[in-house]
């Protein structure tokens, strides 16, 4: 009788409750992995999701070291932590391999309950499912040169994002130039497109349709907007 491997989620719920220290690996992958230590994860990393030395760089040189500094630092480590664990986590079927060894230097001290992750990444595969049906990480997306107002306000990230797209390219993509995350950014060009700067194949349409379909395609934004914008 053959065993049923374990699903990643499951097997970090086990390695949590032995407090182990090591990684989950796939086989023969070694850019794909989970790293813990005595139960917690300090970090995880994939290639689809940037890596943390590429967001540390991003980070403005702190005029002398300080607590702001350690907290910046910190934030960005979790950032890529449940950044690269919701792609992890959603794209996997396949058996994970614990190994024994240390988490990379530049992760720190800083660490999140297995818990703590696993219900983050829930919360974020539901917002990427409400998005689903207008954009996904991998989405193209474009700029759109009709525009539905005479202005538009944007954030400064959505500026940013904006700058990037000099041609058709994913939220992913644009995440990867910007060293900043594939969720957010995924989020960011959602907004985008609700504003109609930005349009897909399957893009809302533009301010005042009236259909069945777009009122439905409204209430989504608003939910995304109220589960995400910040209080």
């Amino acid at each position: 009788m053959r065993l049923r491997r374990e699903s990643i989620d499951i097997q970090l719920g086990r390695l949590a409750v032995e407090r182990r220290t090591g990684f989950l690996q796939l086989p023969g992958d070694a850019s794909r992995a989970i790293h813990l230590r005595e139960g917690q994860v300090v970090y995880a990393e994939s290639p689809r999701t940037p890596g943390l030395s590429s967001r540390l760089a991003q980070l403005p040189p702190a005029p002398e070291p300080g607590p702001l500094g350690s907290v910046q630092h910190d934030l960005m480590v979790r950032e890529a932590t449940v950044d690269a664990a919701l792609d992890l986590l959603t794209a996997s079927g396949r058996h994970w391999r614990f190994r024994t060894g240390g988490a990379p230097g530049a992760a720190g001290g800083t660490s999140l309950p297995v818990g703590v992750l696993l219900a983050e990444v829930v919360r974020r595969q539901e917002i990427v499912r409400q998005m689903a049906g207008v954009l996904t990480a991998d989405t193209p997306v474009s700029r759109n040169p009709r525009l539905a107002a005479d202005s538009i306000q944007v954030s400064a990230t959505q500026w940013a994002v904006l700058a990037l797209l000099d041609d058709a390219a994913t939220p992913r993509e644009l995440a990867m130039r910007a060293s900043r995350s594939v969720f957010g950014t995924t989020i960011e060009v959602f907004r985008l497109i609700a504003l109609s700067l930005l349009s897909t194949g399957g893009s809302l349409p533009a301010a005042g349709g009236t259909s069945d379909s777009v009122r439905q395609r409204r209430a989504g934004i608003s939910f995304i907007r109220a589960v995400t914008d910040p209080a």
